[in-house]
């Protein structure tokens, strides 16, 4: 299993002294890389499949949404929806139901007032969500953060990234958490 559970040490705090500092999530190892310049989407649902245990290409994602396994062409959070939800058959012949849940979609006017507690959440409970920001699509396998007085504040976003070019593990920059557009849980049965 990639699931890690919440682990915490000792950190300073400028405002509060002595904090735990924390990271809850998952560890797994790389994840596949997109296929296509517009695949970050159907990539990352591959991943999310993966990490759940089943095997599903990405192309399997892009002929459900597109009726064409090579159209590299993007995808919004309700096409995105659309090709992920249903009745699966994985590689192995294991047969599941997928569900994606829209947390945010700030295109289509979908928010939510706490959604770094719904990443945690996830996280805690060993399940990666994806997001989407500045046109482009990833994991999150997990998050960095103190414990305050005040609530927890976040000091880091780790996300596996299906780009070729980038580290498949980096932190995710601040302008892309401040500039998030799209929040999905996924629930596999």
């Amino acid at each position: 299993s990639h699931a890690q559970s919440e682990q915490c040490g000792s950190a300073y705090h400028p405002q509060f002294g002595q904090v735990a500092q924390c990271v809850v999530g998952l560890r797994p190892g790389p994840l596949p890389r997109q296929e296509c310049q517009n695949w970050c989407w159907a990539a990352c649902s591959e991943s999310i499949f993966g990490l759940a245990g089943f095997q599903v290409d990405q192309t399997r994602f892009v002929e459900k949404v597109y009726g064409n396994a090579s159209r590299c062409e993007p995808a919004n959070g309700p096409m995105i929806k659309n090709g992920i939800d249903g009745r699966w058959v994985d590689e192995r012949g294991r047969r599941f139901w997928a569900n994606l849940q829209i947390v945010m979609d700030t295109f289509y006017g979908i928010g939510h007032p706490q959604p770094l507690a719904v990443v945690w959440n996830e996280l805690n409970q060993g399940r990666a969500l994806m997001t989407g920001a500045l046109g482009h699509a990833v994991l999150i396998t997990a998050m960095e953060y103190i414990r305050t007085p005040a609530g927890p504040e976040t000091t880091a976003v780790i996300v596996r990234d299906p780009w070729p070019g980038s580290p498949n593990r980096r932190l995710m920059t601040p302008q892309e958490f401040f500039n998030v557009s799209f929040l999905a849980t996924l629930r596999l049965s």
